[in-house]
Order: C-alpha cells, then structure tokens, then sequence
C-alpha cells in the first residue's frame, strides 16, 4: 500500500490512475480520501495506491514520485497504515467489549475552543442543542469575570 499526497484538487482517481498505469500497470487500485462534510464531495489531497506486488510499488515510488499532475508535484511513499491495522482492530474489539449496556446512559463532554468573549451559556446552549442533547454547558471566567474563550 502506498501513500499519494499533495494532490491537486482538481485532480481525479481518473487522472492519478493513467499517470499509475504508465509507470506500472499490475495496480489494484487508487482511492483519493474524500471530504464528507462539504457537498461538493471534493478529495482532501491525498490517498492511497495498492499495489500487486512490492516490485510494483517500488516501480510505481521510482517512477511516479514527484510526478507534476495539476501543477502539482504529487509525493508517493510507502503507507503505514498497512503496519498498523491489526493494532487498530485490536483496539476496537476492546472498545466494543467495554460498551456500556442498554439501560446504561453513556455521557460525554464537549469542549468548544475559539468562543468570543461576549457569549453566555443561553447562546451556547441553544446553538449547541440544535446538534446535540446538552445536559449541562459551563463557561470558565477569569478573574474579572471575562470569558476565557472555551466552555
């Protein structure tokens, strides 16, 4: 598995898949990671490449890397991702043993950074229960009972 990065927006698994081909044509395949929350479902500039073969991904680095698509030189590397899937398995089957039960209620905090100074927790409650069920919204003060910008 590779790693593609500094890919043009403009730039398609079309397009990434011809450059690929030239360079060695026994790919599996190509996926540019999308960008979900935006409509317009654009690629966040990178993605990955599996390869058949580790002749084939060390053909695809020698002769694809920096490799101008868009005007942009695209960098490819050996993805490390692949080492670590079993680890990340791992971790979720513990997370999935230790779920809380049914009639259990599971909470969680959440911190928003960047607030402006003027806003109290009426604002931040109502903006945050059109998302999410707030039980309970706090606002650190300084000493001259400021805001300090997060609650």
């Amino acid at each position: 598995m590779l790693f593609i990065k500094n890919v043009s927006f403009e730039s398609t698994e079309q397009d990434l898949k011809e450059l690929f081909l030239k360079c060695d044509p026994n790919l599996k395949s190509i996926k540019l990671i999308s960008n979900k929350t935006f409509k317009n479902n654009s690629h966040l500039g990178y993605g990955f490449v599996e390869c058949s073969s580790t002749a084939c991904a060390t053909r695809v680095i020698s002769k694809c890397n920096l490799a101008e698509i868009h005007s942009h030189k695209i960098q490819i590397s050996y993805s490390k991702m692949s080492d670590n899937t079993t680890d990340l398995k791992r971790k979720r089957t513990d997370v999935e043993k230790h779920t809380p039960q049914s009639d259990e209620m599971q909470t969680s905090r959440l911190i928003v950074k960047n607030l402006p100074f003027q806003c109290n927790k009426n604002e931040l409650k109502s903006l945050l229960d059109k998302i999410v069920n707030t039980k309970q919204i706090r606002i650190p003060k300084k000493k001259d009972n400021t805001s300090r910008g997060f609650g």
